[in-house]
């Protein structure tokens, strides 16, 4: 268990290496899609969206605006700050809503990943570059208290290992597609 354990962590620290020399500049552009949406004892909904990665001063700060076109809710502008933070390595960005609200994120192999808990519950965040060009928005949440906390079996304390689980119950998936060719 401990050897696995290196090798994870090997592997964590290569996958940092690699993608200090990456960018999001690629990403710049306007997408629509169709988000879909889900909880747990609900009807999963299926949401028009439009998105816009904008530089909006070289190479540190994108407008980062997500536009929902709910029937039921109406429109829904989520128009944030992506900012590059290059006080600490060229993979830390901060995802900053203009409200006092801000969330730090890892770019890692073409994707940028955030982790955060509101209100009782913990997100998980992912906006990845798919090969073909399109967007993969991806955002899961779980109760914090879905908590449960197990031990592995082992004879060596060494070995032994706390695992402690959220057991995820909403999610919302885009594929965003390039509205307009790049110019």
């Amino acid at each position: 268990m401990k050897r696995l354990s290196n090798f994870l962590i090997t592997l964590a620290l290569l996958a940092i290496s690699t993608s200090m020399a990456q960018s999001i500049t690629h990403w710049e552009g306007e997408y629509t899609g169709t988000l879909i949406a889900g909880s747990v004892g609900n009807v999963t909904d299926s949401i028009p969206v439009t998105f816009n990665l904008r530089e909006m001063v070289a190479d540190s700060v994108w407008e980062h605006k997500m536009t929902f076109h709910s029937e039921r809710y109406g429109t829904i502008v989520k128009d944030y700050r992506l900012i590059k933070d290059k006080a600490t390595d060229s993979s830390s960005y901060v995802l900053d809503e203009r409200n006092g609200i801000q969330m730090q994120l890892t770019l890692l192999n073409d994707a940028l990943y955030g982790m955060y808990t509101v209100l009782g519950t913990t997100y998980v965040s992912t906006l990845r570059r798919l090969p073909d060009g399109r967007l993969l928005w991806d955002l899961f949440g779980a109760p914090v208290s879905s908590k449960t906390t197990t031990f592995s079996d082992a004879t060596d304390q060494m070995d032994a290992m706390e695992v402690v689980g959220l057991k995820p119950s909403l999610q919302q998936t885009v594929f965003l597609s390039r509205a307009h060719a790049r110019e």
